[in-house]
């Protein structure tokens, strides 16, 4: 039986892997709210033996990130809700997110926004 069956979230619904998530399964949090770029993120994560599963806003990743406790977080800079920096802050305080590595992503360069010790690396994004 799944380890989550259903994480409720106000968002879009992709095509993830949320409701087959077993004990043992190696686990990737895509935080983005581009859904074409999550697909190719969640392609890519299953194509390297990840399930993966997808947050398009900063609250539902909080949330998610303490419920399927992923081995890794792909985190888009720009979320409707809240920007990235303060999800990845947010991760980092809290005793059960804080030793998740975050693969920090956006379109841009953020201007004069000093990389956070805590994240594994960032990566900028082609333009949508």
């Amino acid at each position: 039986e799944p380890i989550i069956e259903d994480v409720r979230t106000a968002e879009l619904f992709l095509d993830d892997d949320r409701g087959d998530i077993h004990q043992g399964d190696r686990v990737l949090l895509i935080v983005e709210d581009d859904p074409n770029y999550a697909k190719v993120l969640l392609e890519m994560a299953r194509d390297r033996g990840f399930k993966a599963v997808v947050a398009q806003r900063g609250s539902a990743a909080l949330a998610l990130a303490r419920e399927i406790k992923p081995d890794a977080i792909t985190l888009d800079i720009r979320l409707p809700d809240f920007d990235g920096w303060r999800v990845l802050d947010r991760l980092k305080v809290d005793l059960a997110t804080r030793h998740i590595p975050v693969q920090i992503f956006s379109v841009a360069e953020e201007d004069g926004q000093p990389l956070h010790e805590p994240c594994m690396c960032s990566r900028t994004t082609p333009s949508r």
